[in-house]
């Protein structure tokens, strides 16, 4: 009863209960693929902690460089500026977060969340996607990183 609502929990602060639940998730997922896997390279090769798959998937989903809008002349630009580390931990746990949400409504949080963990831990994913993505915007608008100094 308690998995249905960890999203809810997680905002009325029993965050203890929501960690719980992730880290067993992650947990049974991970044993599942260690105990399907052949070979002994393929079992070294599974991590079954889950606060090293998060800190993984958490790094794999940081962002260098992020866009700001500045108006020069009545048009506004959007121009690439690099982000502190900490805003960039900051987005890519919101970005973890969201793509755990807007998944399928059907499957419960803890798993879709794990899920997300796993795949951003694998450098795979919504979240490294979107990364590369904003990426790709701030090379296009390379052009525009004079106007910043301005």
């Amino acid at each position: 009863m308690a998995r249905k609502f960890t999203n809810h929990i997680m905002k009325i602060g029993n965050k203890a209960l929501a960690r719980e639940l992730m880290e067993k998730e992650v947990k049974r997922m991970q044993l599942q693929r260690w105990n399907e896997a052949v070979t002994e390279e393929e079992k070294q090769g599974v991590e079954c902690d889950p606060l090293k798959i998060f800190h993984q998937a958490v790094e794999n989903g940081r962002s260098v460089l992020q866009l700001i809008p500045v108006k020069r002349g009545g048009v506004t630009y959007q121009v690439p500026v690099p982000i502190t580390d900490y805003r960039s931990y900051f987005v890519s746990m919101r970005w973890l977060k969201e793509a755990g949400k807007e998944k399928e409504r059907t499957i419960h949080f803890p798993e879709k969340m794990a899920r997300e963990l796993l795949a951003a831990a694998r450098n795979e994913g919504r979240v490294v996607k979107r990364k590369q993505d904003l990426h790709r915007q701030c090379e296009a608008n390379r052009a525009y990183a004079h106007y910043r100094w301005s």
